[in-house]
């Protein structure tokens, strides 16, 4: 399929997707951000995109497989990056007092496993999103959350800009890695300290 250029004339970063101005002057495309090819950085408007047109089931047309055509056309992503950097600290954080016995061994490789399905629910709760599926329950995502994949759910929240508008989710979000944290600080102390601290 041939490939066009075209200039990127419409962005709202927060929901993830913006607009394309074909570089023939036809009718401006639709593109979200998952249809990049690089998605660690923010698009900006005025850049100069090459992709390939794709009709949906809908009848409409939209960009996919979206690339830069100057690397200099985009800026890095910063939430992405402190949403890594805060899950790898943490996940270094209960290895470590794994490693020296101050937590149950085996916690740190449940909460790395289920920071991945949490981060792939993300990903097919946002491809459901887009394609009119069915959706995963609200509940069901905290769920995950809270049984220690918050740190798959807080990267997935930044990459895919999912569930980072609506108030009540994030509220609800971080009150569920409070808790986590506190029920994982207070293995780490015991009762003792926790009684200590009191």
């Amino acid at each position: 399929m041939m490939r066009k250029k075209g200039t990127l004339i419409k962005w709202k970063a927060e929901q993830g997707y913006g607009f394309i101005r074909p570089a023939t002057g036809s009718k401006e495309i639709f593109v979200h951000i998952n249809s990049f090819v690089k998605r660690n950085r923010i698009p900006q408007i005025g850049c100069v995109l090459e992709y390939t047109e794709q009709r949906q089931r809908d009848g409409k047309i939209r960009a996919v497989d979206v690339r830069y055509c100057n690397a200099s056309n985009f800026t890095f992503n910063y939430s992405l990056t402190f949403a890594i950097v805060i899950a790898l600290i943490y996940l270094a954080a209960i290895f470590y007092y794994a490693f020296i016995g101050r937590i149950w061994y085996g916690y740190p490789f449940i909460a790395a496993a289920m920071s991945v399905v949490t981060y792939m629910a993300y990903a097919r709760d946002k491809y459901a999103a887009e394609a009119s599926y069915r959706r995963t329950a609200e509940s069901t995502l905290q769920l995950l959350a809270l049984i220690g994949g918050w740190p798959g759910a807080l990267i997935a929240q930044q990459q895919f800009r999912h569930k980072t508008r609506k108030l009540s989710f994030r509220v609800v979000f971080w009150l569920v890695v409070l808790a986590n944290l506190v029920f994982v600080w207070s293995a780490i102390v015991g009762l003792k300290g926790i009684l200590e601290l009191v």
